[in-house]
């Protein structure tokens, strides 16, 4: 019976790593791939983040609910110094554990956290990141309960293992995501036309060389690290509110014209490119044109125009 478990536990082990490195190239691949890497470890969940000044909060979860992750997590000092799991964080692969988490607890006070993660049964665990700049990071989390107990080598062993799979996933989809801004970019090379290319978390995947001018310190757009907003405000809380629009949990994927406050003369056609993408999310979805009022008599009319069919897309009535 035992030989039979230890069979099956490594034929779920490869299916596992099978699952990671597919991950990036099928529908819901990452929720499956997390959930198979939670039991793989024979852990509660798993959690893959990418949080930080420069990045928007990606947040992933298995093996907990929603309602149990935004009750515990959607209070904003928990991912300050209380929490010993970001404390913890080191350089990229290196993985930390209980005994980090513990060394963290010893030196601040995490009397908060500690309640957070006993009320919905995360005390242990084990995490690495993927890539770090400043504040800002990615990685992945085992989540344990009291039922697991704290990690055991063979758990860290074949977190550090399955982990380094991921990583290859991670930076498979980055790379075709940057990719197919490429693609989607080459087709306007030829033409004057600033296009900007955005992913759903709201990053500049990609920009035609006309629209450089526009994220200069005197143009519409900012950059926040990836983070592409407007630079007024009005105008920005507009922008925030027609992603929302187009990329909610309820998407209304019809382009729209935002037309700026700001900066008079100048607007935004906003159109949605095909669906929103993986669990991810780091590849383009959105097409950002920039249009802007003729100029006065006399200058050049030499401007090429992209044809309207290939950047809104047929069949759209405006």
């Amino acid at each position: 019976m035992t030989a039979y478990r230890a069979s099956n536990d490594a034929e779920f082990l490869r299916q596992t790593e099978a699952a990671l490195l597919n991950a990036p190239f099928e529908v819901g691949g990452w929720t499956r791939a997390l959930s198979m890497l939670a039991s793989a470890t024979h852990s509660r969940g798993s959690n893959f983040l990418c949080i930080g000044s420069r990045l928007p909060t990606l947040n992933l979860f298995t093996g907990y609910t929603d309602h149990e992750v935004q009750k515990t997590f959607g209070d904003a000092e928990l991912w300050g110094r209380p929490n010993w799991r970001i404390g913890s964080v080191a350089g990229p692969l290196e993985v930390q554990h209980e005994a980090h988490y513990q060394t963290y607890r010893r030196l601040h006070s995490t009397n908060y956290y500690d309640d957070a993660t006993r009320d919905i049964d995360m005390p242990f665990g084990c995490q690495t990141l993927f890539d770090r700049e400043g504040d800002s990071f990615v990685g992945v989390a085992l989540m344990r309960g009291r039922r697991d107990g704290p990690c055991t080598d063979l758990t860290i062993s074949r977190f550090t293992r399955l982990a380094h799979l991921m990583h290859q996933a991670v930076r498979a989809e980055d790379a075709m995501a940057g990719e197919g801004s490429r693609i989607a970019l080459g087709e306007w090379s030829a033409v004057s036309q600033p296009v900007l290319l955005v992913n759903r978390h709201r990053w500049l995947c990609a920009m035609s060389p006309s629209a450089e001018a526009f994220l200069e310190k005197n143009g519409p757009f900012r950059l926040r690290g990836a983070l592409l907003g407007l630079r007024h405000p009005l105008d920005h809380h507009r922008w925030l509110q027609l992603i929302g629009y187009m990329l909610g949990d309820a998407p209304c994927r019809v382009p729209a014209t935002l037309r700026l406050r700001g900066f008079p003369g100048t607007s935004l056609r906003v159109v949605p490119l095909g669906s929103a993408g993986s669990e991810l999310g780091f590849g383009p979805c959105l097409s950002v044109a920039i249009e802007t009022e003729p100029p006065l008599s006399g200058a050049s009319p030499a401007r090429k125009e992209v044809p309207r069919e290939r950047l809104y897309g047929r069949g759209e009535h405006r």
